[in-house]
This record gives C-alpha cells, structure tokens and sequence, in this order.
C-alpha cells in the first residue's frame, strides 16, 4: 500500500465547499494539502469531489469538521491513480446510485490503481442503492433500501440488469484503501454493508464497523477477486446481512487475516454469523467472536473450500439455525490452534434440525490442537461436534465437554462421527457429556482414541423407551453402529454410568457395538464403569450385539464396587427374535451424503447378521482395591465376561497372527480363566501398519515380519544372469583394459522396510572404483542393482596370485538392524611382455622399469669364467612381468604373448654372433651366462620374438627431460673379455704365462734357476738393510744425548743468571742488628733468643731497607762462634774485651748518642714483658730464624755501607 502526501508543502485553508471544490479542479497534477475550518459543515450540493489524473490531496479537518453529502450523492470520487488522504473530519449521507459509473461506494470510491488513507474519519449514514431508491435515501436514510436491494446478485449486478450497489460507506476496484482509527457506522448496500473490495488491497488498523447492513452478502466488510485484506485491532459490532456474512465476507480466492479484533452480535440470514468464506484463504489470530447468529449454517464461521487457518481464537455464545453453531467447514481444509468454542448452538427448538453444536465439518480436513468445545448443544446430533461425511478430523490435546442434545433421539450428544466420516482424538478428553438415548459419542464412520486420551465421567439413559423399537433397546455412552469402527488405543474409559431402567431384553453397556460395527481396545483400560438396570441384561464395560465385532488386545478392566450382577463384557447368544436391521438410506438421505462427498459404496448389514465375534487378548481384570468387600477369584471371573470364553493358544485355527509367540495368561490373579497373548519376538518384527506395534501380533493382516537382512549379493553378468562370485579379470597387451561389474544385492526377511546400505571407502584399495559408496533399497523390492565395481589396469602391476579385496558393506533397515557384509572381489592381472621395454639389469623397487646407463665402462669378464647378467621382462607401461614368457593366465593373455627371449653376443673385433644361454630366475628376471673364449670387445644384444629389446618408441620417449632421455637405440651391454688374473694376452687374443715363467698345470710358475738368484739378491739385500738401521739408530741416540747436554747446560746458566739478579736485589738471609749500647748494656755474649726478647735486635726484611740503614748507621760487624747452647767457646773474647776495643778505636762516623734507628725503615725487636724505649721491633717474615753465633768483628778503619759488611749470619 502506498500514499505518498507532501506533507511538507504548504496547507491552504479552506472555508467554503465551493473553495475547497476549486482548489481541488485547480491543483489538476500537482500535490495539494488542505485544511478545513473548524465546526464547519461542507455540502457538497450533489455532486462529488473528484481526485483524478495522478492528483495527489491531502484534506485535514478539526472539531467538528463535516463533510455533507446530503444524501444526494458520493463524497468523494479517487480515480486515474489519483490518492486522497482524509484526516480528523466527518463524512456522512453519502450515496451511490445508478447514475454513477462504477457503482458502490456511499460516501468513497476508490477505482483501479488509485488510493484512499482516512485517519481518524467518520463515516456515517452512507449508502449504495439503486436509482429507484435514491429519493428514499435522501428523505428516510439508509434503513429503506435493504427490501428493495434483496434481488440482487452479488457477483453480477441485478437480475433485471441494473448497476451494482456495493460498499455502503467505501467501495474499491482494484485500488488501496487505508483505514485507521476510523468509524464507519450505519452504512447499507447491496454488497458490503461498510466496505467493497473488488481485487487490490484494504490495511485496516484501530477501527470500529457499527451497525452497517447488506440486503445480501458480507453486513460490513467484502473482500472478492483476489484482493488481500489486512484487518487488525477492529471491532465489527451489530452487522447484518440477507444473505452469508454477517460481519465479514471473502471469496473468489481472496486473503485476510483477522488479528486482535472483535466481532460481535453480527447476524447473516445465510450462513457466517460473523465470518463467511467462499473459497478464501483466511488467517484469525487472537481474536474474538461473540453472539454471531445465522439462519442457516455457522453461527461464528461458516467456510466452503479454501483455508482457514486460526489461533488463540475464542467463539462465545454463537448459534446457527441448521448446522455448525460455533463452526462449518465445508470441503474446506482447516487447522485450529489454542480455539475455544464455549455456548453455541445449533438448530432451533422444536425443530428437528441442527447438527453440531460446536463444530460441524462435512468434506474437507480439519486439523487442531488444543481446542476447547465447552457447553455447545444442538438440536439433534453431535451436541459438541459433528463430523459429516468424508471429513477428517484429528484433534490433539482438546476437550470436548459438558455438551448435550436436546431431542430425545439426538444422537452423540458430544460427537457424532457419520458414514465415511473420520475422528482421531490424541490426548484428549470427553467429559460430562451426558446423553438420553443415543450416547455420548455415536459412531457410524470411524473415531480413534489414542495416546491417553480419555472417555470419562459421562451418563446414557434409555429413557425408558425400551420395547418400543429396536433402537431403544440398546445404546449406551459410547455407541458404534451402521458399518461404524471405533478404536481406543492406549487410552481410558472410566467413571461411566449407564441407566438401563425399562423392561427386560434392553441390552445396555458403556460400550455398545451393534450388528456390522467394530470395536477395537488396544492396550486401554475400563475403569470404574457402572451400570444400573432392572435386570441382568447389559454390561458394564462392552456389550456386542448380533453381527457386532470386538477385538481387545491388552484391555484391563477395573470393576467398580457395586458390580454384582451384570458382568463387564457380555454378547448376544445369537439373533434376537424382533430385531430389525438396520434402516437403508432415504432417497434424501442419499443425495445428501453424495452432496458431502461420501467416498465410496455405503454397505449396509447383512440382514441376518451373524453371531457376535469376540477376540480377547492378554485381557486383565480386577476388582477396585478401594472396595471393602472382598471377591474370590471365582467371583472377579464371573463379573468379567459372560457368554464365549477367550480361545486358547492350542485352538485351531491359531489364533495370533502368523509368526506370533502365543502364551495363556490369568485374567485375574490366581483364577482359571485365560486369555491368549501374542507378541512378536526377536528377532522378528512387527508388521507395519498396524494400529500399534504391538497389534501386529494379534491382526492376521499384519502379523510378525522376519527382518530384512542382505542374504547375497551376485554379480550381474552379460547374460543378465547371477553369478556367486565376483572377479575382475584383466588383461595388459599393448593397451589396458578396463572391466566393470554390476552388482545384485539380494534381500531376504518379510519386513518391508526401506533397507539402507553403505560402503566403507577405506575398504575400497587405490586400483578399484566403486561407485555408489550408499544407497537405498525400497520396502518391497528384493533385489536391486546397488552399486557398481570398475577396474582399471592402467599402472597396475601383476601378481602371481589373484587380489583379494574385502568391501565391508553395511546393511541398516529401519534405524535398528546393522549387518556389515563382507564382499570378496578377486582381481587377475595378466600382462605381456614388451619388447620396448624390456631391459637389461633389474627393475626399482616399485617394479618401474627404467634403463641404467652403464657405470664404470662395460662389464669385464675373465677368459674362462661364466658371469650371469641379468636382464628383465616388463609390459608396455614399463612395470615388471611377474611371470616367465610366453603368458598363458588368460586367454588374452595367451594369444597376444611373445613366446621367448633371446641373448646374442657379438664380436667386436671378428664382427661373428653366437648365442648366449640364459635362464629364468623369478618375478620377469633372467639371468644370461656370459663366458667368452677369447679377449676383446664383445655386445650384448636382447631380443624378445626377433624384436630387439629396448628400442623404445617415440611415445615413451615424449615428456621426459633432456637428461633422462634413453642414449642407447636399443637394450645392448658392452662386455671386455680380459684374462684371467696372471695370465697374459697373446697374439691370437688367448691368455698365456709371461716371460721368465713357465706353465704348470693352469698356472704360471717361475724357472729354479732364477729363483735361486733372486733368493740370494734378497738375502745381501737384507743383511744390508739391517747394518744400514742399526747405523741410522746409534747416529739418532748420540743426538739425541748431545741435544739434552745442550739444554741443561742452558738452564743452568739460566739459574745462575737469575740467582745473580736476586742476590743483587734481594736478602738470603735474615738482617739482624744489634745497638752497640744495649750490646754492651748485657755484660755478657748472650743468645739471639736473649737478645730478641730483651727488644735489643733491629731487623731489615729487604735489600732496600737493609741498604738504607747501612747508609745512615756504622755497622760492626763481630764474628764469634758458639759451640753450646750456654755460652760461646773459650777463644771467643769476652765482652769487656769487645768494648774496650770499641772504645779505643771506634768506627769512623760513629757517635755514642747517635740514634741507630733514625731515618730508618728497620724494626726492632719488643720485649714481651716491657716497651721497648727507642726501636719498634721488626722480624722477617720470609723464613724462620734459627739460632745466631756471633762472630768476633775485626775493627775496620772504613765505613762501608754495603749491606754485605752488616748481614747477620746463620749457623
């Protein structure tokens, strides 16, 4: 939807009509915004404004803004693709009549490629009417047309030909209408009370459709011909129309979706209280239909073909005079999410008509999930649902409750399921829905129960009819007849009650099945249902008439309390004296149900139907343990069933389907009777299909399948035919050879079911191609091509032996049986040898065969010696031959083999040829014997069938580099004959001795004269070498000797020149000094310790110091000698002697006061008890002192300061 207002130019103020008229005339093409005066009213005067010619006009009003059409004419005309925009004004007493072209549309039409945007507008008192009417409209208003509109057609115009008179208050053909915020009220027409909508679009938002009428189709809304509609947050209150849909109508493939919306006591004369649909396509979510009455069908919605899809719908107190007071769906397709229908009816009191209460489909499917049909009723079937012929309804967590039929015959009062009709209810319930004669739920078609879903706490009557006719003498809660099927599959039927108060021979029971009608417990309960009768006729639980059928399988039944008489099962002993059967159809009733599409031929019963048939399988009961009183088993037994025993497993025929395990079980704990169960055991596998996977063992049309598994697999040869085994043979000539197989799987086992293979590619080796790697198998077929192997002999290599290949195969059916298949295949290479290729030497490692350019110049054989030489077979493809020529594996292979080898040498000097024997060795190696008689050059040729070998043809040679291009035309081997080791060549190319030498034997030998010679040349030769080393090694010694003389004379006079440098620089002994003084001060020679510990002794450590004090104190020096450790020798002079010499001849520069240590870096001695007076002590610390003797001194007449004069010496 597109507007496009140029909001932004300037807006002209309007006050008059005539001014807004001319502004609208003058503005022509261009874009026009105007605004209209406050509480003014604009009358048109009978002619409408006109927005044409691409014009685009935005017309805003105020308080009370109105624009008048006084009935007279349209308001407005939007044609040419021309777009108007109406905001916050009035529009009223619009009329279309058929002097207008293009007819409808009261107060706004809307024509092709044109728009229309109201905001905030009203539309009131608007029509579309005929010419005759259109002096009503002006006088009376809107309510006087309906009448004379009610012959017209709405898709056609009158009858009699007239104009359309469609869209009371907005009419649209193929144009956009947007609505928002607005309020359309009091409109009528033909079509469309408020709003006609012919293809295009229509977006309404926030609006409210008050009290609009149509004399047919759609009381407010029409939406035909494709046109897509958009509905959102309205509200359609008080609408009607003569003929369907009173709120809303959409056909001929149109779209809508209703969203947050409201539409309320709206009425149709037709069918649609509030919706009606004719082929639509319509989406309603979170909305609301209330109080939507309709004379005919569908009361809320009422849908014929197309698709309803709806959610978080709510249907209230809706009603329809026939059928469907909530919904009719009609050969349409639906799907219901989150829907509440609550208090609709259908039909009208005292009237016999009126089916489905709540909901009646006929044709078509219906699919929902948590619908809720609450308090619904009808007048005479199917008080919550109806469910017609060829419907399909299926129901998932819904509720069917509290519903009810007023006739007295109405059957179902909460489902009727009709003839070639299907109801599937999955976890739903039925509740308290109460019936008089006919059930709570009626079953001519077929009605499922399943996955816990429940029948529960519902009451049926007999009314107390019984014996007035056949139909009321039987019934119950749930009742099944006319061909009806109904199945309980996993669900519950419990706290039922069943009201048989009439005379004796009335056969009630919570479940009655009549004549030609089944009913199927699949693994349900009973529980706690109840009957209440005069007599012990009916039963609690299921009572099977004449011709009826019951198949329980796994069916447990819980006795309530009161049960004594009536038993829980109970059948007729045969055809009941009276009976009628059942009524064949009316020639109506017949046209009606092919009018609804029954599918397929309806059977009626047999007329003597034939006993009951009753299956029971693995049938349990038991009394309710809440039960004060307490039964024997006997007695629990006699209150389950009544009339024919279940068989058991040794009856014939069996009675479990084929390939069933069947086994006798207890009914009741500790009691004689049995019941059969069957069931499928592994590795067997129910049949598919089956209601459930455990019915399959009891139905004989399923019954128990073997498992598929894959029993072989062939290989399809050329004949078309399986062959057991699987070999790819091929065979290498002078071209390769390519071989495929088709591959059979064979499928053994009953199971259908589709059967999933796939191959394992790490099974599948480099030479191989196999091709699908998975697949699949259909349900039915038993062999299939599945895959295909190819081989391909291109760069294969031969092996003596066939390759075996195993393809592991896995085989998956179903999802739960894995079978891997081992698949041997067999491969055989059979190749030829090649004469372009085959070579001397030995092939690589990887079976290549490629040429070895000699190394070392040619071979070198000795004269009477055999060398083998080996040369090697190889294919086309230069790959070794595993096998000796000629190659007869394979027929191929046999007829295009060469036949032999052959080996010739030729003398390169004499220019002949013989041939040289050879023999086969292994893997295509030969080994040729070559012996030479004579000396030279000799060459090897190879040849295969008198082709020589190694001549490779320009193909092998393409597309190598230069450096690995063959230098030899041909397979040739150079061979120089030389003679063996000792012997020597002579001039007819033999080998003989050389000269000196003599032949013995095989051998040369030397002559015994000139060995005796050179034996004694040896000898001297010897004896002179000998002396000439014993010379050599006594010359070597005296070197040697002389050489170390030499070198320790060096160091010796290396150690004296160092002794030398540090005598001049250093002391050897200790420098020790004594005070002439203190000498005399002891009056006796005393020892050095003496004097020492006395501080008497003044000690130099170096030369320097030693020196220096020599130059600054005269030194004596006194030599004595000591003989004891007490005092010196006698010749030694005594001390008074040394003084007295001192005294008379002192040394020269001596002086008594003269300090002795002045200047000096000497120290003296201290004395360990006292401190010293004038010297400190000093002690070299360089060696120990021993004892000093001193020396008596010679007076010297000079003063020397050499250290030498001074030294202390040492003994």
């Amino acid at each position: 939807m597109l507007f496009v207002i140029a909001l932004a130019l300037t807006t002209y103020e309007i006050f008059s009509v005539n001014e807004l008229r001319d502004s609208i005339q003058r503005a022509n093409t261009s874009t026009l915004s105007l605004l209209l005066a406050e509480h003014a009213t604009y009358r048109l005067g009978g002619s409408p404004l006109v927005i044409d010619g691409r014009l685009r006009v935005q017309i805003s009003g105020r308080e009370g803004t109105v624009v008048d059409a006084a009935g007279l004419s349209r308001a407005f005309i939007v044609a040419g693709g021309g777009s108007l925009e109406l905001r916050s004004l009035s529009v009223i007493r619009g009329v279309a009549n058929a002097s207008d072209t293009d007819g409808g549309g009261g107060c706004v039409v809307v024509r092709p490629d044109s728009a229309l945007r109201a905001t905030d507008v009203l539309f009131s008192e608007c029509a579309a009417v005929t010419n005759q009417e259109r002096g009503w409209m002006a006088a009376a208003g809107h309510t006087m047309a309906r009448n004379a509109l009610a012959d017209f057609n709405i898709r056609g115009g009158a009858d009699g030909g007239g104009t359309d008179a469609q869209g009371g208050a907005i009419a649209s053909h193929g144009g956009t209408i947007w609505l928002e915020g607005c309020t359309l009220r009091n409109a009528s027409a033909l079509d469309g009370g408020a709003i006609f909508v012919w293809g295009g679009s229509l977006l309404i938002e926030h609006s409210r459709f008050l009290d609009s009428s149509a004399a047919r189709e759609a009381g407010c809304i029409a939406i035909l011909e494709g046109a897509a509609a958009d509905v959102r947050n309205a509200t359609l209150r008080g609408c009607s129309a003569g003929g369907d849909g009173g709120g809303i109508f959409a056909a001929d493939g149109a779209q809508m979706v209703l969203a947050d919306s409201f539409v309320e006591e709206c009425t149709a004369e037709g069918s649609g209280g509030a919706l009606a649909l004719d082929g639509a396509f319509v989406e309603v979510h979170r909305s609301e239909l209330r109080a939507c009455m309709a004379l005919e069908s569908g009361g809320g919605v009422w849908a014929f073909s197309g698709m309803v899809s709806a959610s978080d719908l709510r249907l209230q107190g809706c009603g329809a005079e026939e059928d469907g007071g909530g919904m009719y769906l009609l050969h349409a397709s639906a799907r219901l999410l989150r829907t509440n229908i609550e208090g609709c009816a259908a039909g009208r009191s005292g009237d016999g008509d009126g089916d489905g209460g709540g909901l009646a489909v006929h044709g078509g499917t219906l699919t929902a999930s948590e619908v809720r049909v609450v308090r619904c009723s009808s007048v005479r079937d199917g008080g919550g649902m109806h469910i017609g012929s060829g419907a399909l309804v299926v129901l998932t967590a819904s509720l069917v409750q509290e519903c009810q039929v007023y006739l007295v015959r109405g059957r179902g009062s909460a489902v009727f399921v009709d003839r070639a009709g299907a109801l599937e209810l999955a976890n739903s319930s039925i509740l308290r829905c109460h019936s008089r004669l006919y059930g709570t739920a009626y079953v001519e078609g077929n009605l499922t129960l399943s996955h816990g879903s429940e029948l529960a706490d519902c009451d049926g009557h007999d009314m107390g009819l019984s014996g007035s006719s056949e139909d009321s003498r039987r019934g119950g809660v749930l009742w099944i007849r006319h061909g009806g099927v109904a199945r309980l599959l996993r669900s519950r039927v419990a706290d039922n009650r069943v009201y048989d108060l009439s005379a004796p021979k009335t056969f009630f029971a919570v479940a009655s099945v009549d004549a030609g009608a089944r009913l199927e417990v699949f693994h349900s309960l009973f529980e706690n249902n109840s009957i209440t009768s005069v007599t012990d006729d009916g039963a609690a639980a299921v009572y099977v008439h004449s011709g009826g059928e019951l198949l329980a399988v796994g069916m447990d039944v819980e006795l309530a309390c009161g049960a004594t008489r009536n038993p829980a099962i109970d059948m007729d002993g045969g055809r009941e004296e009276g009976a009628d059967a059942p009524p064949s159809l009316s020639p109506e009733a017949a046209a009606f149900a092919d009018y609804h599409g029954v599918i397929g031929q309806i059977s009626l019963p047999a007329t003597q139907p034939a006993p009951p048939a009753v299956r029971l399988f693995a049938l349990r009961a038991w009394v309710t343990p809440a039960c004060e009183v307490r039964r024997s088993a006997a007695q629990v037994e006699a209150l389950v069933l009544r009339g024919q025993r279940p068989a058991r497993c040794d009856a014939d025929p069996a009675v479990c389907a084929p390939l069933a395990i069947c086994s006798d079980e207890a009914v009741v704990g500790g009691g004689g009777l049995t019941a059969p169960s069957c069931s499928c055991e592994p590795p067997n596998v129910p049949a598919s299909g089956a209601p459930d996977r455990g019915l399959a063992a009891v139905l004989p049309e399923f019954g128990c399948l073997t498992p598929r598994f894959a029993s072989d697999v062939t290989v399809l040869d050329r004949a078309g035919t399986g062959v057991p085994h699987i070999v790819m043979e091929l065979t290498k000539t002078s071209e390769n050879e390519r071989a495929t197989r088709s591959l059979l799987l064979h499928v053994g086992g009953t199971q259908e079911a589709t059967l999933r293979w796939s191959v394992d590619p790490a099974s599948v080796p480099s030479y191989l191609r196999v091709a699908p790697l998975t697949g699949t198998l259909g349900a039915t077929d038993r062999h299939a091509n599945f895959l295909n192997v190819s081989a391909d002999s291109a760069g294969m290599w031969e092996e003596l032996e066939p390759l075996l290949t195993t393809l592991n195969v896995t085989v998956d059916v179903g999802g739960r049986v894995r079978d891997t298949v081992l698949l041997p295949i067999y491969t055989i290479i059979a190749t030829t040898a090649s004469a372009a290729t085959s070579m001397w030497g030995l092939p690589q490692p990887d079976g290549r065969c490629v040429p070895r350019e000699a190394e070392g110049g040619p071979l070198v054989v000795a004269v009477g010696e055999t060398v083998a030489t080996e040369f090697t077979s190889c294919d086309f493809e230069a790959i070794e031959v595993a096998h000796p020529v000629p190659s007869l594996r394979t027929e191929r292979s046999t007829a295009y083999s060469p036949r032999r080898f052959r080996v010739v040498m030729v003398d390169g000097d004499a220019g002949d040829a013989h041939d040289v024997p050879f023999e086969y060795e292994e893997r295509g190696i030969y080994a040729a014997g070559v012996a030479p008689s004579r000396t030279g050059d000799f060459t090897l040729h190879l040849y295969l069938d008198d082709d020589p070998c190694g001549c490779e043809p320009d193909s092998l040679q393409k597309g190598r580099s230069p450096d690995a291009l063959s230098t030899t035309p041909c397979a040739t081997l150079a061979v120089r004959a030389v003679c063996p080791e000792g012997l020597v060549g002579t001039a007819d190319r033999g080998c003989g001795c050389p000269v000196g030498f003599e032949a013995r034997g095989a051998t040369c030998v030397p002559h015994l004269t000139l060995l005796l010679i050179l034996c004694a040349a040896c000898s001297v030769g010897l004896l002179l070498l000998l002396g000439l080393c014993v010379c050599a090694r006594r010359s070597v010694h005296h070197r040697r000797l002389a050489l170390a003389a030499a070198a320790r004379e060096r160091r010796a006079q290396l150690r004296r020149v160092r002794a030398a440098i540090n005598d001049a620089s250093s002391l050897r002994f200790p420098f020790c000094v004594m005070p002439f003084r203190s000498f005399a001060a002891f009056g006796r020679l005393v020892p050095f310790e003496e004097a020492r510990s006395e501080s008497a002794l003044v000690f130099c450590d170096t030369w320097d110091n030693a020196a220096s004090f020599a130059a600054s104190h005269p030194l004596v020096f006194l030599s004595h000698q000591w003989l004891s450790y007490a005092s010196p020798t006698r010749t030694t002079p005594t001390l008074s002697t040394w003084c007295a010499r001192w005294r008379r001849s002192p040394p020269s520069g001596a002086s008594r006061r003269t300090s002795a240590t002045s200047g000096s870096t000497c120290t003296r001695s201290r004395r360990a008890t006292r401190r010293p007076r004038r010297w400190r002590s000093a002690r070299s610390r360089s060696s120990p002192q021993p004892r000093p003797t001193l020396w008596r001194a010679r007076p010297r007449r000079s003063t020397s300061t050499r250290a030498s004069s001074a030294a202390a010496t040492h003994t």
